[in-house]
């Protein structure tokens, strides 16, 4: 009786299943809009998903990197501050294409396929600091680009292969501007043949429209020699992966390629000052220290200084002037406020006679500024310029 019962329950079941119908064609296409990519790329909804966003020193990023991305997607937060987009497939950057980002300080575009950037591209990003559009397919550009970002610190844009003809004047003007020492380093003219190599800040401006003629007839162009490429960190320090991997950059004055590096410890060593551009390419360093080493508080330490001032988010330890004794024990950032004072007089000559007295005592004179202790430095100054009264300004000709 239960065999029956089961028998007549399966046969039931099957016959009620072809009851239910097919499902129009308007619900069929409802259900695949409403599962959108299923069974194809689906590219917009993995691309929003696998970009990381996260908070650092109360800032926003956005890291897209590596994701193959032809563009920028619409549903992206607009209240980011850093946007990483290194090593994409963007190929185009069209107007208005990041004009929601508008909080945007720093943008790194760099190891796409970007051959073309129109002209207000980078419109309403006026908060954007660093651009970082290296090794990418640019050959020529016009200043329109950078227009909207009037707060533009850094821009990289070596390794593409600019055609430096006069399609790309008004760049190449706009680079070579004194206020404008951080943007376009490094990058050189790939073509034409007279031209290639050569640095787009040290070019002849003038002569970029005459290249467009060409050479005269039956003169034939020399080529000349390959640039040299700056190294980057592997290549100029030493691999060592036995008994443990190691990087070996001892003897070296190059941070070259350490885009993303955080903290950097320089302390217990023997460095007196850094070279000017040393650390130009250190764009998130948060933490530097330097404590244990002779700085040396000439000219030289001017540009550690210059380089700290403007990077205010790096906290730095040990910046201590070792010499010369008038100094030793300073902090560097208080030698730098009196370097324009008096000089020390040379202990070499002190008490001499060279029969140039008076003519140098006028000169220091014309040199000393009026003093003024009252942002509480006075107190710290050497004796020698404690002293200094203040004097008229005197006007000198130099022919």
């Amino acid at each position: 009786m239960r065999l029956l019962v089961s028998l007549l329950l399966l046969l039931l079941l099957g016959s009620a299943e072809p009851r239910r119908g097919p499902r129009s064609k308007a619900v069929e296409r409802g259900a695949r809009g409403h599962v959108r990519g299923r069974g194809r790329p689906g590219v917009m909804r993995r691309q929003t998903e696998v970009c990381l966003e996260y908070m650092e020193s109360g800032e926003k990023y956005l890291d897209c990197q590596d994701r193959q991305l032809t563009t920028v997607m619409q549903d992206w937060p607009k209240d980011i501050h850093h946007l990483l987009l290194a090593r994409n497939r963007i190929q185009v950057l069209r107007d208005n294409m990041f004009a929601q980002f508008t909080q945007l300080k720093s943008f790194d575009l760099q190891q796409n396929r970007i051959s073309r950037v129109e002209d207000d591209a980078f419109s309403g990003l006026s908060q954007l600091k660093t651009l970082l559009l290296q090794h990418n397919q640019m050959t020529t550009a016009s200043e329109e680009v950078l227009l909207p970002l009037p707060r533009l610190t850094y821009l990289r844009l070596y390794d593409n292969p600019w055609s430096c003809l006069c399609p790309l004047e008004s760049l190449i003007r706009k680079l070579q501007l004194p206020g404008n020492r951080n943007l376009g380093n490094f990058a050189i003219c790939a073509e034409p043949l007279s031209l290639k190599g050569q640095k787009l800040k040290k070019l002849t401006v003038d002569l970029l429209c005459e290249e467009d003629k060409g050479p005269e007839p039956g003169v034939v162009e020399r080529p000349k020699p390959p640039p040299k490429r700056k190294p980057d960190a592997t290549s100029m320090c030493r691999t060592y992966m036995f008994p443990k991997p190691l990087l070996d950059c001892s003897n070296k004055a190059a941070f070259a390629g350490l885009l993303y590096l955080r903290e950097l410890d320089l302390s217990n060593n023997s460095l007196q000052y850094f070279q000017y551009s040393v650390l130009e390419d250190l764009y998130f360093l948060r933490k530097l220290s330097l404590d244990n080493n002779p700085w040396f508080c000439d000219y030289n330490i001017h540009y550690l200084n210059y380089w700290l001032k403007h990077h205010p988010g790096v906290h730095h330890t040990g910046l201590i002037c070792s010499g010369p004794p008038e100094f030793k024990g300073w902090r560097v950032a208080d030698y730098v406020k009196t370097y324009n004072g008096e000089c020390p007089v040379d202990k070499q000559t002190e008490g001499t006679d060279t029969g140039q007295g008076a003519q140098e005592q006028s000169e220091n004179d014309a040199q000393k500024p009026g003093m003024d202790n009252s942002d509480g430095q006075g107190a710290n100054l050497p004796q020698h310029l404690k002293k200094a009264a203040p004097n008229k300004f005197k006007i000198i000709r130099l022919s």
